[in-house]
């Protein structure tokens, strides 16, 4: 028996938009895996189709603990009876328009482009006790809950206002089609090379340079300073060998 199974993985962070957002809502699908921690209000856990509970607490049980974290559990049941607030999506709404963030249409997404400037402003913000979700080089990102306060956003639109933004330095380049040969190369050297595996940082885990894109200097210089990236090999990138 063949089963859809689609996941909801954590860098995504768009569990809550599976309670309001038809787009959202299940494409036919055996069994769906949520995770409902950061924007829902638990610390982690899944949910899925209840004619598969069975099948899939016996195949969990061979690999993990047969005692579950009953707090766990508990705080999932919560995360279902409080999956939005609707105060909180207009205000942050209002504060996308008042600090110039880009527009979109997951209320919980504040994307902030701070181009060259980005570095400073997250410096500048974790020195205030303000910790940006992500910074790619160009953008910072701020992820809200339905549990985030009026207060809490208004204190970050003042930090932000006082910020200065920098041009934006990269954008996506164009695609190419690459051979089947590849290699790894170091990181220091990757730049102008065809990438052969989509690479990035996270969160929120989506692709600063994708398969068969150049890779531009910025992009090269952002996962250099990453903490946490996905896609590479032991610090180095993987590339199509070209003919000179």
């Amino acid at each position: 028996m063949k089963l859809h199974i689609r996941a909801m993985l954590k860098g995504q962070r768009g569990r809550h938009l599976s309670f309001h957002t038809p787009g959202h809502k299940r494409r036919g699908e055996d069994i769906t895996e949520l995770s409902y921690s950061d924007n829902l209000l638990s610390p982690t856990g899944c949910i899925a189709r209840a004619e598969y509970a069975e099948a899939l607490e016996e195949g969990v049980s061979l690999f993990r603990t047969t005692s579950p974290s009953y707090p766990i559990l508990a705080s999932v049941e919560y995360a279902v009876k409080y999956p939005r607030n609707l105060k909180t999506e207009l205000l942050a709404q209002a504060l996308k328009r008042e600090v110039g963030a880009l527009a979109n249409a997951d209320w919980s997404k504040l994307v902030l482009p701070f181009g060259d400037e980005a570095d400073a402003a997250q410096r500048a913000l974790e020195a205030r006790g303000i910790y940006p979700e992500f910074n790619d080089g160009n953008y910072l990102i701020f992820y809200l809950s339905p549990c985030t306060k009026a207060g809490e956003l208004k204190a970050l639109a003042r930090a932000i206002k006082k910020l200065p933004r920098g041009k934006l330095h990269f954008a996506a380049g164009a695609r190419e089609e690459g051979g089947e040969a590849t290699e790894l190369v170091p990181l220091s050297a990757c730049e102008g090379r065809l990438c052969a595996k989509e690479c990035g940082v996270f969160p929120p885990c989506l692709p600063l340079v994708e398969r068969g894109e150049r890779v531009s200097a910025a992009a090269q210089r952002t996962l250099l300073s990453a903490r946490s990236t996905f896609g590479l090999e032991e610090g180095k990138m993987r590339v199509f060998l070209e003919e000179p």
